[in-house]
């Protein structure tokens, strides 16, 4: 299991008490409502079930397609706590463990790994410390990057002779 306190980002958004930040637009605070309302049934879901219950396909396909929303449609002025905490909870929603999504597991890992790669730091310490973005893309990152390896790549049309 990550530790969230790891992150000092996602510890921010932790610390703040899920506060939406003030400078947003009203439609991407209902975004991140949104996902905060449908990622809290899933923390009362954990809460109440033992470690090995799955909590409901709804419920886990809610909180990732709410997480990618507001991540995906997010302004400049969106903490970057916020932005990794949203990666991170549509990674877990669409892990092995729960929806089993490719296409989740997917979009979060190029998040983090081809988009934002600053935000994982030293390997060896991120794994030490457990660190959530790390954790993640060790859980789900051999699976996206052998179904990335194995996707059909287009050959270029062949030329003939002449151009034709």
């Amino acid at each position: 299991m990550p530790n969230y306190q790891a992150d000092p980002d996602i510890r921010a958004v932790l610390e703040s008490r899920f506060r939406i930040p003030e400078d947003l637009d009203e439609l991407e605070a209902r975004r991140l409502e949104e996902f905060l309302r449908c990622d809290q049934v899933l923390e009362i879901f954990y809460r109440d079930n033992p470690v090995s219950a799955r909590p409901p396909e709804e419920d886990l396909n809610a909180a990732a397609a709410t997480a990618m929303a507001a991540y995906n449609n997010r302004s400049d002025r969106l903490p970057i706590g916020w932005q990794k905490f949203l990666v991170l909870q549509a990674g877990i929603a669409g892990s092995p463990d729960n929806l089993d999504s490719y296409e989740i597991q997917d979009w979060a890992y190029t998040r983090i790994v081809d988009e934002n790669p600053d935000w994982l730091g030293d390997f060896d310490e991120d794994v030490d410390r457990e660190k959530p973005l790390r954790w993640l893309t060790q859980l789900i990152g051999v699976r996206v990057l052998m179904a990335r390896e194995s996707e059909p790549v287009s050959s270029p049309p062949r030329k003939r002779w002449f151009g034709w």
